[in-house]
Order: C-alpha cells, then structure tokens, then sequence
C-alpha cells in the first residue's frame, strides 16, 4: 500500500510540474506571447506554387520551419522565379527571409529584397514585398529603388508592379532620374 501511495503521490506531482512538448508551445516567451514552434524544419528545398494547374512561383531556399498553427513556412535565404499564366518566366530574385502561405497565393520576402526582370532587366530593390499571385503583382509600403539596364532610376516609399516590373506605381516621396530618348 505505502508503494503504491508513493506512486500515486510522485505521478501527481509529475502532473502538476512537468511539461510536455505541447505545453512548451504554449509557455510565453520573454514578451509574454505564447512560443510556438515548428511543426517540422526544412533544409535546401525548391517549392513549387500552381494556380489553376500553372506553374506560378518556384521558391528554393536553404532553410525552413513550417508552423501549423499559423499555416505558413518561414524561409531562409531564398531565391524565386515568378511565372507567367503561359509558364514564362517573368523575373528572378532573393531574399534574405520569406513567408510562405499555406492555402493561397502569398509570399511575403523581407531583408535584403531583390527582384530582377527577365523582359526588360529592370531591377526592384527594398527590404519588404509581397507577391500576389491572383493578381500577379508585386506590393509593398516600403521604400523602393527600381533600376533599369539604361540607367533610369525611380525611388519612393509604397510600390504596386506587375511582375515583370513594366507598369510601376510608386505612392509617394517619389523622386529619380531618366535618360531622354
């Protein structure tokens, strides 16, 4: 009887100190928000995202952590090709970070953004931007600097593009330069 007590008694207090990997996902961190951690990680993986049955993002990255509770894939050290509704590739680039959305066209690519047109070598630098797949743009409230192989340069905070970076509009503070025809 005393043993089966003493089992009883070290089980209880088991229960109420211990803590398994669920409840760590539930511990807050040092801000008070609850850590959640990674359903699984990634390592050097080519994503591939399909609209309709069309090839639209290629993601390839070095690193990743999915999170199921949010539905998204943080990235590492990424690079994309943007596709076209044909299967054209539109443009290139990298990022230091990027999100990826479960269950719609999103990606979200931050630190160190760079994006490079394949039709008209236009380059699109900032350090935040969003692709949106349904309507195949480009989006950001970040600060902007967009080069072209000519040397034209336009500069502004707030951008929306199509991706191959043709038809660009910059929201404000704009400011750049351009060379006559």
């Amino acid at each position: 009887m005393r043993v089966l007590f003493g089992t009883l008694v070290i089980l209880l207090i088991g229960t109420a100190f211990g803590c398994s990997q669920r409840d760590r996902e539930n511990e807050p961190d040092s801000a008070g928000a609850p850590e959640i951690l990674p359903a699984y990680s990634l390592e050097d993986v080519t994503y591939y995202q399909y609209e309709a049955g069309n090839l639209m993002l290629k993601v390839m990255f070095e690193r990743g952590d999915f999170f199921d509770k949010l539905q998204e894939l943080r990235v590492e050290k990424c690079r994309f090709v943007y596709y076209d509704i044909y299967g054209n590739r539109v443009s290139t680039g990298y990022s230091r970070k990027a999100i990826l959305y479960e269950g719609n066209s999103r990606l979200v690519a931050e630190d160190n953004v760079v994006v490079i047109s394949e039709e008209n070598g236009g380059m699109l630098e900032t350090d935040y931007l969003e692709w949106r797949g349904g309507s195949a743009q480009f989006v950001t409230e970040s600060f902007v600097t967009i080069t072209r192989e000519n040397g034209d340069t336009l500069q502004g905070i707030g951008m929306i593009t199509d991706l191959a970076l043709n038809y660009v509009t910059v929201k404000r503070n704009v400011r750049g330069s351009m060379e006559a025809e």
